[in-house]
């Protein structure tokens, strides 16, 4: 995997990865905040992986989903660095749905599959809460077992 980064102006960066194209920026003083700032990216990309696990088990699974939604929330020091403390996966899933394959399906990805909270787990704690139909059907933390 490689990506490369150029400057374009302020604090406004382009990165080429895959192919593809992503735009980073800094609020203000030093950036405009036209694009998402790489912390807000690396939240984004936490989000993507876990999204992306959970969408393909309940499949596996055979689970009737029509809506899937996330939030993610993360809490940083005010020190420098401005690392995460911890972060929050709210997963909103509607449709047929079973509440055990669900919590299964958010616990792999959370605990076996998903590299990108593997790698962050190991500086930030990650939580979550999964609601099915508008109801809270469970929640945890990340558990990987890097060693």
């Amino acid at each position: 995997m490689k990506a490369e980064l150029s400057w374009n102006e302020k604090m406004n960066f382009l990165v080429q990865v895959a192919g593809f194209e992503v735009q980073m920026d800094a609020p203000p003083p030093f950036g405009e905040a036209k694009h998402p700032s790489p912390k807000q990216l690396l939240l984004s990309s936490m989000a993507g992986c876990t999204a992306m696990d959970v969408i393909s088990l309940l499949k596996k699974y055979k689970q009737a989903l029509t809506s899937f939604k996330m939030e993610v929330e993360a809490e940083a020091v005010t020190t420098q660095p401005q690392i995460f403390t911890h972060t929050v996966m709210n997963y909103f899933v509607e449709g047929e749905v079973e509440s055990a394959k669900l919590i299964e399906a958010i616990h792999l990805s959370l605990s076996k599959f998903c590299s990108v909270n593997a790698m962050v787990s190991r500086v930030v704690e990650i939580r979550w809460q999964a609601y099915l139909n508008g109801i809270i059907a469970g929640q945890g933390k990340a558990e990987f077992n890097l060693e």
